[in-house]
């Protein structure tokens, strides 16, 4: 028991020191005896944050469990990560364990931002009972819970690196990037002109200028182009529902988000998948 909490104080003290990220995902690694993937969605979010300097080798399970298993159970491996797991992920924000198709345990850390699902962490695998795959490491309740612990930590360090930085863009005079970033972190509320204008501080006739100026948009335009924008990354990065993309880029009426997006690519939401999505790993 006095190693959990040491271990966890441990970790604590390397976030504060702000290590560099390969070595502090290296470091939980290491304490947790356990592989730990990061797959981020809505790249622009995590520009100029730490999340955008995760080294690739973070991007797949490498397991030699898991490795084994997509041997001859690929598809459902893809399932289970990029459309099950979302989907508890965005009703369930705190970390939680999941057992994947295969029988293993993880600690699943959805890192979830006003409201939208901006990446997952996996740290796993292994098993809470003999009756999962023999070959995991079996966890006592206590090692769980310090799991769930230590994915809770990860996930405020990431979260608060984020809002930081948001803080920092929003003092600088960079108009063009406060309003980007403004919109694609609220689209799911579906922002208005006078939302932007309170964010900036100015009237929302002068919010109305200062989009035009900075972006040669209008604000209807450049909300819709990055609605377009947000979706197709979804739509080529993950497996959610069309309905579930539709709604985390601020469409209420599915029908709607259907007519709209053909009319912009010529192409349904599905069809402009099947076109563009390369063979997602897992």
């Amino acid at each position: 028991m006095l190693k959990i909490w040491h271990d966890l104080l441990y970790l604590t003290t390397m976030i504060s020191k702000k290590l560099p990220l390969p070595k502090l995902l290296k470091n939980i690694e290491t304490i947790s005896g356990l592989h730990l993937c990061i797959k981020t969605f809505h790249q622009a979010i995590w520009q100029d944050t730490l999340l955008e300097d995760v080294p690739t080798r973070f991007d797949l399970h490498q397991t030699a469990f898991c490795r084994h298993v997509k041997q001859t159970r690929t598809r459902k491996c893809v399932q289970c990560d990029l459309q099950q797991i979302p989907q508890i992920a965005v009703q369930q924000p705190r970390p939680f364990v999941h057992r994947c198709h295969a029988g293993a345990s993880e600690v699943i850390i959805p890192l979830i931002l006003r409201g939208r699902l901006c990446a997952i962490g996996y740290l796993g695998q292994f098993r809470e009972s003999t009756a999962q795959p023999p070959e995991l490491p079996l966890f006592s309740e206590k090692e769980t819970e310090q799991m769930i612990v230590m994915g809770t930590l990860l996930q405020r360090f990431f979260l608060y690196e984020v809002e930081r930085n948001t803080k920092i863009a929003i003092g600088t005079n960079n108009r063009h990037l406060q309003i980007t970033r403004f919109l694609r972190r609220n689209l799911k509320n579906d922002p208005s002109l006078t939302d932007l204008a309170k964010e900036l501080g100015v009237s929302v006739s002068r919010a109305g200028h200062l989009v035009k100026e900075e972006t040669g948009q209008t604000f209807s335009e450049l909300k819709m182009q990055l609605r377009f924008d947000e979706a197709k990354e979804m739509l080529h990065k993950s497996m959610l529902t069309i309905e579930n993309i539709a709604r985390h880029v601020g469409f209420n009426d599915v029908r709607y988000f259907y007519r709209a997006f053909q009319k912009e690519t010529g192409k349904s939401p599905g069809q402009w998948r099947a076109a563009n999505r390369d063979e997602l790993g897992a």
